[in-house]
């Protein structure tokens, strides 16, 4: 009973997971909890970071 109800599902996360996409992209960042994080800053992080493991732990 959930398969005529899994295309609206789906649709429904693709539509949130573009418009995000789209938004931040607009912005040059994220907006989270009143901070806003310009994307050349978290893109540094992430590469500053290192590799993240199955553990979810990452190792500089």
């Amino acid at each position: 009973w959930l398969f005529p109800l899994f295309p609206v599902g789906a649709a429904t996360m693709a539509f949130a997971f573009w418009r995000s996409t789209w938004i931040t992209l607009r912005n040059g960042g994220v907006r989270w909890r009143d901070s806003f994080y310009p994307l050349p800053e978290l893109r540094a992080a992430l590469r500053d970071s290192g590799p993240v493991t199955s553990s979810g732990s990452s190792h500089p």
